[in-house]
């Protein structure tokens, strides 16, 4: 059990870092960062798919 523990720890933990630098690299970038919720309530299953979409 404790090297399933350990190999979520690291996929989240590299996920958070990733995520980092992502969001470093497009503050370098680009002057002005608009975010946009297109999240629908009547529809919740679809928000992890708009914000995935919103990555891209």
């Amino acid at each position: 059990m404790r090297t399933v523990a350990k190999l979520k720890k690291h996929i989240a933990e590299r996920r958070g870092d990733n995520l980092h630098k992502l969001t470093t690299r497009l503050v370098k970038d680009y002057d002005t960062i608009v975010v946009e919720n297109l999240i629908d309530r009547s529809s919740p299953g679809t928000a992890r798919l708009v914000w995935i979409m919103t990555l891209l």
